[in-house]
């Protein structure tokens, strides 16, 4: 049975996709998503998740600090209106 939490993290993660086109990356040699860097328990913040969107993407402060701050912010605010809380506990979604 699918919760409200799962619902809306996955209504996020296709937002993040479709329309924002942050589905992942190649990684040595190896699809990742935002969903596969999830941790499996423990509580996640909209700053924490913001910032595996981007690793999933493969920015990194290092490579383009204008990107990852600009796409941090907006990430943020979308789970915030999504999720309807800053953070998440982790065992509902995975």
């Amino acid at each position: 049975m699918t919760t409200n939490v799962q619902q809306n993290y996955q209504n996020l993660l296709q937002h993040l996709c479709v329309n924002w086109g942050f589905c992942g990356s190649i990684r040595n040699d190896k699809f990742q998503n935002t969903h596969d860097l999830m941790p499996l328990n423990g509580v996640i913040t909209s700053s924490e998740f913001a910032e595996l969107v981007l690793t999933a993407e493969g920015i990194t402060q290092a490579n383009n600090i204008a990107a990852w701050y600009l796409h941090k912010d907006k990430i943020e605010k979308l789970f915030i209106q999504v999720m309807g809380q800053k953070t998440i506990n982790c065992n509902l979604i995975k």
